[in-house]
């Protein structure tokens, strides 16, 4: 996937400003973006909940794919940064 950084780069070529002429946001925020508006998904949750799901197999004595998968959520949070504009601004 092409960074923030290069994203950011393609709108601007055109001469367009961001954030006055177009926002921009990313879906996969890094903390080496911090600048760029987006969502955290917090990966540091995924893989705590992906080992914690891999114990509770390891000690249910499971093994092999599950007859009945399961789906873990984790909640990302919101990132200001400043590629976006202020609402009503």
């Amino acid at each position: 996937l092409p960074s923030p950084e290069w994203v950011a780069n393609a709108l601007r070529s055109p001469g367009l400003r961001i954030p006055e002429d177009i926002g921009f946001c990313t879906f996969n925020w890094m903390p080496e973006h911090a600048e760029t508006s987006g969502v955290n998904q917090r990966f540091e949750n995924i893989g705590a909940a992906a080992v914690d799901g891999v114990v509770a197999q390891f000690l249910r004595h499971e093994s092999g794919i599950p007859n009945s998968p399961r789906t873990t959520l984790t909640t990302p949070i919101w990132v200001p940064g400043n590629t976006l504009r202020k609402l009503g601004g």
